[in-house]
């Protein structure tokens, strides 16, 4: 966990320093998100955390809820789906977003261990099968990591997103998280390819995004954690692919305020 954060301050010092004298640094996008993209600011990522309101583009946040989990209200589906019920008691934020026309429900928690994720106990599972869910026996990755339920509609399956923090920072180039539902599946990727003064550079260590791309390696979101508001690129996708991908982009930006 300190390891970690050592990395993010280490990061954010040299964005820090460079941006104060005048120099952008951009997220490098890979294709065909780099071609065909939207880029959306976002506003109220930090700041007074009390009736919070998150949005980027037509996106926005309806409600932001912090706390412990005291029962499973209002979150159809759990538990027994994506956790068990040992999740009570854990630290979380619910949120809803809205584009003007669906509202989804998300539930989000950290510090998930292999016996906690349903999924992840599931060696058949498709996560299991394409993804390296958990190190086992490694609390430093346990603490640092977040899943996800996403429901776009009340009475659907939810989508499940999982992302190790601490191992896309430390073990960028092998590292990769999974947003899931049935067979159909998207990669959380780390990003460290920026753009400053139009040249494509590196940063040397950690990430400074994510990129969200599908099975056959296309980018289609991402999100710029390089500053402490952020940025959201949305690729030109059906609506509701996009809607999905927007609520992953908001839990991407949320998950640092979980107290946990």
């Amino acid at each position: 966990m300190e390891t970690m954060r050592t990395i993010i301050l280490m990061i954010a010092v040299i964005f820090l320093v460079n941006t104060s004298s005048g120099q952008k640094f951009q997220l490098a996008l890979a294709a065909p998100l780099a071609q065909h993209h939207e880029e959306l600011s976002v506003k109220g990522r930090n700041g007074i955390l009390i009736r919070q309101k998150l949005s980027f583009g037509k996106y926005s946040t309806v409600r932001v809820k912090r706390g412990l989990i005291r029962s499973w209200e209002g979150v159809s589906g759990l538990p027994g789906l994506i956790w068990t019920t040992e999740m009570e008691g854990r630290q979380s934020i619910q949120f809803r977003l809205t584009d003007s026309t669906d509202t989804s429900e998300v539930l989000m928690v950290t510090k998930i261990s292999r016996k906690d994720l349903k999924i992840g106990s599931d060696p058949n599972s498709l996560p299991n099968q394409v993804f390296p869910i958990l190190t086992i026996g490694n609390d430093e990755y346990q603490k640092n990591n977040l899943s996800t339920a996403i429901y776009l509609k009340k009475d659907d399956a939810p989508w499940e997103l999982y992302l190790d923090n601490t191992a896309a920072q430390l073990n960028r180039e092998d590292y990769t998280g999974y947003i899931y539902r049935g067979d159909v599946y998207y990669r959380i990727v780390p990003v460290w390819d920026i753009i400053h003064k139009g040249k494509i550079r590196q940063i040397p260590f950690g990430a400074a995004g994510f990129e969200i791309q599908n099975d056959k390696g296309e980018a289609l979101a991402a999100v710029s954690l390089m500053d402490s508001k952020g940025i959201v690129y949305l690729g030109d996708l059906p609506r509701q692919e996009r809607f999905l991908l927007a609520n992953a982009c908001a839990a991407l930006l949320l998950q640092s305020n979980i107290d946990g």
